[in-house]
């Protein structure tokens, strides 16, 4: 269930001007970070598909997306993880 959500939440990523990376990460799972003015979420390729699906999704929960359209199944599933 969790990989069939990466597309959407590539796309929300996109909404909100972020550029994800999957770079090779020493020992961090990766997360949000702002680079030259640039807002990037970093994952480690070392996870699986899963595990990347869930990086994005808790780097994306971070920000604040009240004002923005999310589509209510995947805003429902972001509500429910765990900070």
């Amino acid at each position: 269930m969790q990989s069939s959500l990466w597309p959407l939440l590539m796309e929300l990523a996109g909404q909100l001007n972020i550029k994800v990376r999957v770079e090779r990460l020493e020992q961090a799972p990766g997360g949000l970070c702002r680079l030259k003015g640039q807002n990037f979420i970093f994952i480690n390729q070392s996870l699986n598909q899963e595990a990347r699906t869930l990086r994005l999704a808790l780097s994306i929960k971070e920000l604040n997306l009240e004002q923005v359209y999310i589509k209510p199944f995947l805003r429902d599933y972001l509500e429910q993880l765990e900070k």
